[in-house]
């Protein structure tokens, strides 16, 4: 059995580490959405938040019809969720809703051409793939917010 104190010290070094390393749960792996055309709708909801720690700009200055990437996102290098379109949807709507922020979205397609950036929706056809996303919001702010996909 261990005791209290062991387990108190286990803790320190667990918590020593998660800092010392820069981990952040919850942040490390992209939440993963997978759809098909009819999808259930409940499908296609998930939370989420965003740190606002980099600007989009540094991963693209504008998308593929000239509208800049505005907003700040958590991680450069993992985006906050991962769209895998199993087939063409006809008609997608992608949205992040956030109360009192006006969040932002970046969605770059497997290849990584930006397809997407600006407000908190896009409404399109969508190619079957993978699509990374990021979220922004307010520089330095954090923001919870529901990722929202229908059709």
């Amino acid at each position: 059995m261990i005791s209290d104190v062991a387990r108190r010290f286990q803790w320190v070094v667990s918590l020593t580490l998660i800092t010392a390393l820069g981990i952040s749960p919850g942040l490390a792996q992209a939440a993963k959405m997978t759809l098909a055309p009819g999808f259930s709708p409940a499908d296609g909801v998930t939370k989420g938040f965003t740190r606002a720690s980099f600007s989009l700009l540094a991963l693209s200055n504008r998308d593929r019809d000239d509208h800049p990437c505005l907003g700040f996102g958590n991680d450069r290098d993992t985006p906050d969720h991962v769209l895998v379109l199993k087939e063409n949807f006809t008609n997608l709507k992608i949205q992040v809703q956030s109360r009192g922020n006006s969040p932002t979205l970046l969605i770059q397609n497997s290849s990584g051409e930006t397809v997407f950036c600006g407000s908190s929706s896009v409404e399109s056809q969508w190619g079957a793939g993978t699509y990374r996303v990021w979220v922004g919001c307010n520089e330095g702010s954090t923001c919870n917010y529901t990722f929202v996909a229908k059709e």
